[in-house]
């Protein structure tokens, strides 16, 4: 929701609690949130370490891995983000998350393929609409735009099941109409709504592209800078 004091003050009772790397991971996220990537990283990485001492394994691990690979991703450290999430897929193999990391990490070196067929797997195991609207494009840069079309159809069906109550990827759905000009003024409703109750950084962000699609570019400077 945006109260990051709140979830820190959260965060030190249960460092005084139950400490370990379920919470760091947690810390990392906060760093994150508040812009320090380094701090976040270092705290992935520390998570990473103590799951290790635990001799912990599967999708906990593999969590840890994949959180370092988003950090590292973040700033552009493609390789380091390529180790962290292929560590994430031998923690877990068919990690939906690791999937997805790789797939990320083949498109920034510019295999397409490869990105592809990630991505393909990904959403065979979670049709998660950001993951679908991302094959989507990928398709379309590759030159198949009748099997981008029925990804973006399944996005589109998606959303639809949340009703007018909205669902869980309401700002990735938003974030998918502005970006592709397909319903300006939904993706307008759907980011004012979220602000409502949750003026967070990601909602500030994708209703600052929803403003810009919609040609609102003075208001868009003022919600990224909001985001900022």
């Amino acid at each position: 929701t945006g109260d990051l004091d709140a979830a820190d003050a959260a965060l030190t009772v249960l460092v005084e609690r139950n400490d370990g790397p379920a919470v760091r991971v947690r810390q990392a996220r906060l760093a994150f949130l508040r812009g320090d990537t380094p701090e976040a990283i270092e705290l992935a990485e520390a998570a990473v370490t103590e799951a290790g001492r635990a001799e912990e394994a599967g999708e906990a691990l593999s969590f840890y891995h994949y959180a370092l690979g988003e950090y590292r991703y973040s700033i552009g450290d493609v390789d380091g983000a390529a180790a962290a999430y292929a560590d994430a897929a031998v923690a877990m193999p068919g990690s939906f998350l690791a999937l997805a990391g790789e797939g990320r990490v083949a498109f920034a070196r510019g295999d397409l393929e490869t990105a592809i067929a990630r991505f393909e797997s990904a959403v065979a195991i979670v049709p998660r609409p950001d993951l679908l609207a991302y094959l989507g494009d990928l398709y379309a840069l590759d030159g198949r735009p009748d099997e981008a079309a029925e990804r973006y159809e399944t996005v589109e069906f998606i959303a639809g099941l949340g009703g007018q109550a909205g669902g869980p990827y309401d700002r990735e759905y938003a974030l998918y109409l502005a970006n592709h000009g397909v319903d300006v003024a939904r993706a307008l409703e759907i980011t004012t709504a979220q602000l409502a109750t949750r003026k967070d950084v990601y909602g500030y962000d994708a209703h600052a592209w929803a403003l810009y699609a919609a040609g609102r570019f003075d208001d868009a400077l003022v919600a990224a800078r909001s985001a900022l």
